[in-house]
């Protein structure tokens, strides 16, 4: 099964792909993203990391479920695309996408999560729990901050990425009354849509990258915005 979310961010594509790429930083930036620890650095250039994010379950009261799983993951700057593929637990073989490409009024996110479990309604059911939940939250935030640092002036992409999460945190935290690391919140994604077909067992496919960076995707092992993203489905 295919699901399909996306964000339209009214920033430059490879600032954005700046921001999100090296998922190291991604518990800095994300607040419902509790831990993402390197495994192993390998010599492709792509990392193995076990990543620990929130799924929203009361968002008003911050209440969070935490959600683990472990993926290799790593970037294509030319194609400003960012990649993982989720090894053991749930969501095994999991292939996710990150697509970020320019349009006229910034750029459009979109992440593809494939995921070909040997029981089909699983992948279902861990797209309807887990994979949006967190998936929406991810891009709805990435988006707050890198609107935030294009309205700061941040102009390059190697001052985004140079300087680490330190401009990217002060300029989202001067745009909004909340702090970069807060309650839980979930709302839709953007822009989404579903597609099925026969479940095969997941396995690791890409070709090998050429440098790390990090996805975000559904739990391996536990039930998983500002602006409002707009949904569609197909079967």
């Amino acid at each position: 099964m295919k699901s399909v979310i996306s964000i339209h961010v009214a920033a430059p594509a490879e600032m954005v792909f700046a921001l999100a790429h090296d998922v190291e930083r991604w518990p800095r930036l994300l607040a419902h993203y509790e831990d993402v620890r390197i495994l192993e650095r390998r010599p492709d250039g792509s990392v193995v990391a076990r990543m620990i994010a929130r799924r929203p379950v009361f968002g008003l009261l911050g209440i969070g479920l935490p959600v683990a799983w472990r993926s290799r993951t790593w970037s294509e700057p030319q194609a400003c695309r960012i990649r993982f593929v989720h090894h053991g637990g749930a969501t095994n073989g999991m292939d996710v996408t990150w697509r970020i490409e320019t349009t006229g009024e910034g750029c459009l996110v979109t992440i593809e999560h494939d995921f070909r479990p040997r029981f089909a309604p699983w992948a279902a059911f861990i797209d309807r729990f887990f994979t949006r939940p967190i998936a929406g939250r991810t891009l709805t935030t990435f988006k707050t901050i890198a609107e935030a640092v294009a309205g700061a002036g941040v102009a390059t992409t190697e001052a985004v990425a140079g300087a680490g999460a330190g401009p990217a945190t002060a300029a989202f935290a001067s745009r909004s009354s909340r702090p970069t690391k807060s309650a839980d919140s979930e709302s839709p994604p953007v822009s989404s849509a579903r597609s099925s077909s026969r479940p095969t067992k997941g396995a690791d496919s890409d070709s090998p990258p050429a440098s790390s960076a990090d996805s975000e995707s559904p739990p391996a092992s536990s039930a998983d915005s500002e602006s409002p993203p707009v949904s569609k489905r197909s079967a």
